[in-house]
């Protein structure tokens, strides 16, 4: 008690100044904080790669940054999300004027026949919903998006409110949202949209790497000159380094995903994605990612025909695409659980991702 007393006034400072930025950030600057964004920024990129854990475990981030020294280089990575979010991420995430220059992305074709798939929760992808072009909206209506219901196409508008997802959040996830929000939206506000609190951590991290590794902190702690994910570091240390990252072990399947049904391809986001990097005034380079089960089996009659019209149209738009479908180097022992893949998995493709990037700057 007497230990309260003592810092009573530094508490009640802190408290009250607390109080104030919060106040402050919510009714001077909320427009600001709530303005949609990607992370990292598009803006000022040479090569930005957007993409899931697909390029999670299959794209060397460090390895790419060697290859093109003279290119800003960064990776948007949204683990769990799926081509709904590439389409939202290019229209309402990139305008002209902050387009990267390059921009690298893929998809599944067992999963870019789901429009609708995505996680059954809320998502970073609900902020940039809030403004989602209505023909992004109809084609997740088109393809049995359970969020809309029987939601009719003409009753649409251009900016439309966040869509709304079947599984509920616990209330003390709910609080516990809220209160984050309340209180990291003002530091975000009031440094112009800089991540105040983002950089205090990577700052603590940047000074604990420089004290521990005189120490002789082994090089598998890092990654990029980070501290590497401490989930990581234990999938690691069970499998004996046959997986890398957590994000390896994530399956694509079950209640905690939105379905939808099947379309053609003319009827997904894909080509409206190409179309709008291209509006963009932005290159781009697609991967169509290989499904492990594709070693056992062909893939089903209607996705064959979605991967077929997505080539015949990749080639008629001039589009530039490293099909790792047909990659023979991409053997089965270079996968560990699902469609990810290991180390020799990820060195396979990162090298066709350079190579081919190499080909368009000659």
């Amino acid at each position: 008690m007497n230990l309260f007393h003592k810092y009573r006034d530094t508490l009640a400072a802190f408290a009250v100044a607390l109080g104030l930025v919060i106040l402050a950030g919510n009714l001077g600057w909320k427009a600001s904080s709530e303005k949609p964004s990607l992370s990292p920024p598009a803006q000022h990129q040479d090569i930005y790669v957007i993409g899931n854990s697909m390029f999670g475990t299959g794209l060397d981030l460090k390895a790419l940054r060697q290859a093109f020294p003279k290119s800003k280089v960064d990776f948007a990575y949204y683990n769990g999300y799926y081509t709904s979010l590439w389409d939202l991420a290019v229209n309402v995430g990139m305008t002209r004027a902050n387009a990267p220059k390059l921009i690298v992305w893929g998809f599944r074709p067992t999963y870019a026949i789901y429009p609708s798939f995505r996680q059954n929760r809320n998502t970073k992808e609900n902020q940039l919903a809030r403004n989602m072009p209505s023909a992004h909206r109809n084609v997740l209506i088109n393809a049995g998006d359970p969020s809309y219901g029987k939601v009719e196409k003409s009753a649409l508008k251009s900016d439309t409110s966040t869509v709304a997802q079947n599984q509920q959040n616990e209330p003390f996830e709910l609080i516990g949202t809220s209160l984050t929000h309340q209180i990291e939206s003002p530091f975000r506000a009031l440094n112009d949209e800089k991540d105040v609190l983002g950089a205090v951590r990577g700052s603590l991290a940047t000074f604990f790497i420089k004290l521990i590794r005189p120490l002789g902190a082994p090089d598998s702690l890092f990654e990029n000159g980070k501290l590497a994910k401490a989930s990581d570091l234990l999938i690691r240390y069970v499998t004996h380094g046959k997986i890398q990252t957590a994000d390896a072990l994530v399956v694509d399947n079950g209640e905690k995903f939105i379905k939808g049904r099947q379309v053609p391809f003319a009827a997904s986001f894909v080509p409206m994605i190409t179309q709008q990097i291209k509006r963009l005034g932005a290159q781009q380079v697609v991967v169509i990612f290989k499904p492990v089960s594709t070693f056992n089996r062909p893939l089903s009659k209607p996705v064959q025909k979605y991967y077929e019209d997505a080539l015949a149209y990749f080639k008629a738009n001039h589009i530039e695409v490293i099909d790792l479908l047909k990659d023979d180097a991409l053997t089965r022992d270079m996968y560990v659980r699902g469609d990810h893949v290991n180390a020799k998995g990820e060195a396979e493709i990162t090298k066709r991702i350079i190579d081919n990037i190499k080909t368009m700057k000659r």
